[in-house]
């Protein structure tokens, strides 16, 4: 995956039947040029401060690409990321992102549009770089926006909603406005309180939402019905008691007891010298991999070197290539243990 690869895919009608004719062989300059075309024109016609608009942007918040364009940057010139402040802007960042001069910036990022007709989001730390600031009432998301618009439903995952910390990050996607008509959200009692071989999770389905005029509510229902008797009563009645006030405890310190590890971890490879994010409201850190590793490269290094394992960044797709995730959930005693191992390397 290269930026001319996503000119390509997103923005051809930009390209002038020249600059397409003889796309293979344009030069950086060129290529730089229709860059800061692309961002000209999207600016001035799909970016409205106070308004919702239709892209999950895949750059650097304003302020970071002005002070240092290199931060998180690939050999290919540009990475595809989600930053918790793409798409929260205040007027004088406007000014910043609508000053940037595309031919003399280190590193090249481009406004993505959405393609196709239903989309899959990850609760957390990614919901938050799906929202739009809070405008007046309620909380409006692109995303939710693009749904309406074509037609679209969206499948919100929120199994790790119980890890979130920040008080502007949403806790369902019912939070934006608009969103019962075009979404449907998913829970699980995996990791908010341990259930992961246990097995149970509910759908949560508005009856506003609807195709023509059917409720998919009732379509579920019929369908769940038919093919579902249930989870055994068992596990419903530790679901049940999730719930309760002792419940609420318990699985509450649990969860501080994990983020209290992930915290650990993030501080601690942050004074070994890494690149590292997360561990605010998901229960993983992420780091990018030391000496141009492959995300494979350093699973094997770490695995030989230290015997820790982790998880390979290219496992979520290209855009991870390069960057590794580590789990908060272990023992304090085991967590420490791993990382001084990491920072002993």
């Amino acid at each position: 995956m290269n930026i001319k690869t996503d000119i390509l895919n997103y923005y051809m009608h930009e390209l002038t039947s020249e600059e397409l004719a003889n796309f293979d062989n344009l030069t950086e300059e060129n290529i730089r040029l229709i860059v800061n075309r692309i961002w000209h024109n999207f600016l001035s016609s799909d970016f409205k401060l106070g308004e919702s608009f239709k892209f999950l942007g895949t750059f650097l918040s304003p302020i970071e690409l002005i002070e240092d364009d290199n931060i998180m940057g690939r050999d290919e010139g540009y990475i595809r990321l989600i930053s918790s402040e793409d798409l929260s802007f205040t007027a004088d960042e406007m000014d910043l992102i609508t000053d940037i001069d595309w031919t003399k910036t280190k590193k090249l990022y481009l406004p993505i549009h959405f393609k196709g007709k239903s989309f899959y989001i990850k609760g957390g730390l990614n919901f938050k770089a799906l929202m739009v600031a809070n405008y007046g009432e309620g909380v409006i998301s692109p995303a939710v926006d693009y749904a309406k618009e074509n037609n679209s439903v969206i499948l919100y995952d929120a199994a790790y909603e119980a890890y979130i910390s920040e008080p502007d990050v949403p806790h369902t996607i019912y939070e934006c406005e608009g969103a019962r008509t075009c979404a449907i959200e998913l829970r699980s009692f995996s990791k908010n309180a341990g259930f992961t071989g246990v097995r149970l999770g509910f759908t949560v389905i508005p009856k506003d939402l609807k195709s023509g005029d059917v409720t998919l509510h009732s379509l579920w229902a019929r369908r769940h019905g038919t093919k579902f008797n249930g989870a055994p009563y068992i596990v419903q009645r530790a679901g049940e008691a999730v719930y309760s006030e002792a419940g609420q405890k318990q699985t509450g310190e649990q969860i501080a007891y994990y983020m209290n590890n992930a915290k650990t971890i993030l501080e601690g490879l942050k004074s070994a010298g890494y690149t590292v994010s997360g561990g605010v409201n998901a229960p993983y850190i992420w780091l990018k991999t030391p000496d141009k590793m492959t995300s494979w490269e350093f699973f094997d290094y770490l695995l030989e070197k230290a015997n820790v394992v982790g998880t390979p960044g290219s496992g979520f797709g290209p855009s991870g290539e390069g960057y590794f995730r580590l789990t908060a959930f272990g023992s304090y005693e085991n967590t420490v243990k791993a990382l001084e191992r990491i920072k002993a390397l």
